[in-house]
Parts: structure tokens; C-alpha cells; sequence
């Protein structure tokens, strides 16, 4: 009798096992928040910036009033050169450009910057510390040139990654939808 429960909770143990086999660990989720939530992606510690943050629970947004205020206080913030934050954006912000910005921006960014770009996606919540809001008066200050620099190299003591993987035409359009969340 004891044999017979031990086979049946053993083939009932690997039953379970084997259903279990093709489910991320994340849910659902992994589909909706894009190619970086998968294996070794942002959230697994693969793209994530591996400084340690500085400050309080947002270091990234607190410090000297003129570091957060003006566009060079800024860049300088985010350890974008001077030559970097000075780069012009190649690409027109056209109808097309904002709208493929739009996409990618749907594909890796949104999932911590959330959906109008308010720092509030559900990735983003648990994050210390938070991501930026987009729309801020401070981030959009930035020059086109520092902020192709920050989303190719992402921000030293927060969880947000470089994108240079993304090519350099995609990260212009990022910067263009970047732009007309301040009109949302």
C-alpha cells in the first residue's frame, strides 16, 4: 500500500513539474513588458546598471536644485560629456519618427516609465530608485545629444539600462517620442 502512494505521489510530483516547465517565473508579464524581461534581461540582472545608488530612495532626481533644473546641471547629473550632450538629432521629428519612437519606446521602455512616460509602469514600481518621469521639466531641459547619451548608456545607480543594442537611428526616434510626451 505505501509502494502504491509512493508511485502516485511521485508521478502526481512530476505531472506537476512537467506542467510548470514552459512558465516564466514573471507570469504573463514577461510577454507585456518585452524583449527585456526575458532570460538574462533587464529585470534578470543582465542590462541592469551595475553602479549602486547614491542618494535616497530617488537618487536619481535629488541633489543641488541647479543640477536638477538646468540642462547642464543635468547632463552632468548623468555623467553625459559635454561633446555627447552637444551631438544634434539627425533625425527630423516627423509624424513617422515620433510613431516608430512610439513603438519602441511600447517594447522597452514603458514597462518602467509606464505608458505616458510619468515614471509609473508596473516594472518600475518596485524599483529604488524610481525611474524618471519623462514628462519633467528637468528631463525634457536635456539636450537631444544627452539624451541619445543616457538611453545608449543608461543611468549610473538606477536599474535603467543602456539600449546601445538598439541601433542608432531607434534611439533618435526614441528621443523624438521622448520629446511629445511633454504635450501629453
Amino acid at each position: 500500500m505505501n509502494r502504491r502512494w509512493l508511485l502516485v505521489a511521485t508521478l502526481a510530483g512530476l505531472m506537476l513539474l512537467g506542467g510548470c516547465m514552459g512558465i516564466s517565473p514573471m507570469g504573463p508579464a514577461g510577454a507585456e513588458h518585452g524583449p527585456m524581461m526575458g532570460n538574462g534581461g533587464m529585470m534578470g540582472g543582465g542590462m541592469m546598471n551595475p553602479q549602486a545608488p547614491t542618494g535616497g530612495s530617488d537618487a536619481h532626481t535629488e541633489g543641488d536644485e541647479h543640477a536638477q533644473t538646468s540642462p547642464e546641471g543635468l547632463s552632468a547629473a548623468h555623467n553625459v560629456p559635454p561633446e555627447a550632450a552637444a551631438v544634434e538629432n539627425p533625425i527630423p521629428a516627423s509624424q513617422e519618427s515620433v510613431a516608430m519612437g512610439a513603438r519602441l519606446y511600447a517594447q522597452n521602455c514603458q514597462a518602467c516609465h509606464g505608458p505616458q512616460g510619468k515614471g509609473d509602469g508596473p516594472a518600475g514600481m518596485a524599483l529604488n530608485p524610481r525611474p524618471a518621469d519623462l514628462t519633467a521639466e528637468h528631463v525634457q531641459a536635456n539636450t537631444d545629444g544627452a539624451l541619445f547619451y543616457i538611453i545608449t548608456h543608461g543611468v549610473p545607480g538606477t536599474a535603467m539600462p543602456g539600449w546601445s543594442q538598439l541601433s542608432e537611428e531607434d534611439r533618435w526616434h526614441l528621443v523624438n517620442y521622448l520629446r511629445s510626451l511633454a504635450s501629453h
